[in-house]
């Protein structure tokens, strides 16, 4: 049940700025930033870089690479429907720049 009110939470926070003060309040400092590490080793991963490769230059652990890399291979799709989700917002902040 816990989850659940905390899946929905987040789904219902639309602005960027809400969704990080609710994370403020929710999580140290230190949990936000090794969910960020995690989500930036999905990244680098995802554009083909090697786990060691990703090691080396996040400075996070080679366990934790291969535990992202596996749910990212073998996981229920979340980080694939995160990073498309990005790379798209990306790509249209990048459009709206050049206009």
């Amino acid at each position: 049940m816990c989850r659940r009110q905390l899946y929905k939470a987040l789904s219902l926070l639309r602005k960027e700025q809400d969704v990080a003060r609710f994370l403020y309040d929710l999580a140290t400092p230190g949990e936000i930033e090794n969910l960020a590490g995690r989500l930036e080793v999905a990244r680098r991963l995802d554009n083909g870089e090697s786990q060691r490769k990703v090691s080396d230059n996040t400075g996070i652990s080679i366990a934790t690479v291969t535990r992202v890399n596996r749910f990212l291979t073998r996981g229920k799709s979340g980080y694939a429907k995160v990073l498309k989700l990005l790379k798209k917002s990306t790509q249209t902040d990048h459009s709206r720049s050049h206009t």
